[in-house]
């Protein structure tokens, strides 16, 4: 992954009030040569009400979002720096206004607190992380206040002309579906695999907008437009730019700016849970921004959180921080030094089963059918739901739960003696909470696939370093993955999983058997568990074969 580059920079004024006559545009002349200073002169504010207008360009080699090592150029005003180099120079060369006066080679670049007429890139303090912050706090209201973005995605390669061409034809011929031939779908993929759809900062330039326009090289297309025909043509297809396209399509509903109560300014896009369960597996170069670069998007009130830009706080500490936010107080945390990665420990119950999956829309998450558990404690009718996009695609057999202290229910994945996080925020009405509450164990993992981590050492390297240890006479260390084992199977009983949860009943059986004995109480209680176990699958079988008849 490209490194940041260190560029420090004029500090951001507070109390953007649009009504400031002050100009903070720069005038920026392009030198070629790499590692030269580029010095540049603060525009007046004649000079900057004289000049063309420029839009923001959210391009993803442009600070905050990281520098490529291509020959970088520092510019500098005011004993700040600016980073700036030959990609960048694209974007500025493709978009520059040839009929303005200023059009043969400046670009607009923000200093110090910018207006209206925004910039190209921004002027962030690398250096003092302080700064850095409170910079950062800022940047939803800049974006806010632009009339559009463009979305600058590269020069042409790879057929992506014909991409776009392709895209804009489907939504002209929205509802009927394209037929596309192989190479065009090729080409499509390729230019949604470009690194501004996989970047993390994007997203809130993104998510500002309420007029988005797409270029690549001299290509250009609407937002809206591009919007519409990814979804006729990509309709129920699995793919990694669904949350990204959901926030070029909402732009044009979008209002001019939001305020907290708190005074906070946000985009209110949709609340933090729901944002981290979208957007977690961005890119980034510093981890910390996975989580900064969603909060001015985020609903919810983040005073007292701890979670407010600061790059003083180890990533860990901000990690567990932001978990106890959205899990509350009630849980127990612990995590893996070098991972994203988190443990959690808390009593919860079950609220349904994720029956099966449907197709997907491009915006939308997946269609799935649930059943959801009714007033006497077992599980319902199914009904259809729709759930929002996000990083990790929800399968059938997921199950719903809620752990005590939190109000957003979970979607969690059985795996083995754990449960993995599939999201963290999923929608409230799911079920009722009316059956007994379980000792849940789950692992939120950034980084991995659902249950995959590398290898059955690993697996076991990390929960032993992790989960408490309870010694139990004979059984020694296998003591902690029996209790793990029992807790899981109840859970996938709750959940009307009977033969998963059989299976996990029937290796603390055997091993109670091998270890204790036959006649051991320990192991004469799970024969007995296992018991109940067996009559419910009969009955539940009983009950879908009369269901079936009727």
């Amino acid at each position: 992954m490209p490194e940041t580059q260190n560029c420090p920079a004029s500090p951001l004024l507070s109390g953007l009030e649009p009504d400031t006559a002050t100009s903070n545009t720069a005038d920026l002349t392009h030198h070629r040569s790499p590692g030269v200073t580029v010095p540049v002169e603060r525009l007046t504010d004649e000079q900057a009400a004289s000049t063309t207008e420029y839009t923001p360009c959210a391009s993803p080699v442009a600070p905050p979002v990281y520098q490529t090592p291509e020959a970088p150029v520092q510019a500098r005003a005011d004993s700040s720096t600016v980073p700036h180099n030959e990609l960048g120079d694209q974007a500025s060369n493709t978009l520059r206004d040839d009929e303005g006066p200023s059009a043969e080679a400046h670009e607009a670049i923000p200093i110090r607190k910018p207006c209206d007429e925004t910039h190209l890139y921004e002027a962030l303090s690398y250096d003092d992380n302080e700064e850095r912050g409170q910079q950062i706090r800022c940047m939803a209201e800049i974006y806010s206040r632009a009339d559009r973005v463009i979305v600058w995605l590269g020069e042409p390669a790879a057929s992506s002309d014909e991409a776009l061409e392709e895209i804009r034809v489907a939504a002209i011929e929205k509802p009927t579906k394209p037929s596309v031939n192989e190479q065009t779908k090729q080409a499509i993929q390729s230019l949604l695999q470009r690194p501004w759809f996989k970047r993390i900062w994007i997203l809130q330039e993104a998510a500002a907008a309420r007029n988005i326009l797409i270029k690549c090289g001299s290509t250009e297309i609407d937002g809206f437009v591009f919007w519409s025909g990814l979804q006729s043509l990509l309709w129920g297809s699995q793919n990694p730019v669904r949350p990204v396209t959901y926030l070029i399509k909402e732009a044009i509903f979008r209002p001019r700016r939001t305020k907290m109560s708190s005074g906070r300014f946000s985009l209110g896009i949709s609340s933090l849970g729901e944002l981290i369960d979208m957007y977690h597996t961005h890119e980034a170069t510093e981890r910390h921004d996975r989580i900064f670069a969603l909060l001015g998007m985020a609903s919810d009130d983040l005073d007292g959180s701890g979670i407010l830009p600061n790059y003083e706080i180890p990533w860990e500490q901000l990690f567990q921080r932001l978990v106890k936010f959205l899990l509350g107080g009630q849980v127990s945390l612990k995590m893996w030094a070098n991972l994203d990665m988190v443990m959690v420990e808390g009593k919860g119950r079950i609220l349904g089963r994720v029956s099966a999956v449907g197709d997907t829309d491009l915006d939308g998450g997946p269609q799935v059918v649930i059943t959801p558990r009714d007033a006497s404690g077992r599980l319902g009718r199914e009904r259809k739901w729709t759930l929002q996009a996000s990083a990790k695609s929800v399968q059938a057999g997921d199950l719903i739960c809620v752990l005590q202290g939190v109000s957003r229910p979970m979607i969690i994945r059985p795996c083995k003696d754990y449960f993995s996080v599939i999201l963290i925020a999923a929608p409230k009405d799911i079920g009722t909470e009316t059956n007994t509450p379980h000792d849940f164990l789950l692992i939120w993992d950034w980084e991995r696939s659902p249950g995959k981590l590398q290898g059955r050492e690993e697996y076991e390297a990390l929960m032993h370093g992790l989960v408490p240890k309870r010694s139990n006479g004979a059984l020694g260390s296998h003591s902690e993955k029996l209790i793990r084992l029992w807790n899981a199977a109840f859970i996938l009983e709750d959940a009307e999983e009977h033969e998963k949860a059989e299976e996990r009943l029937r290796e603390v059986v055997e091993a109670y058997e091998r270890e204790l004995g036959e006649e051991h109480p320990c192991t004469l209680t799970a024969k007995d568990k296992l018991a109940l176990i067996y009559k419910y699958k009969e009955q539940t079988i009983q009950t879908q074969q009369a269901a079936w008849q009727t």
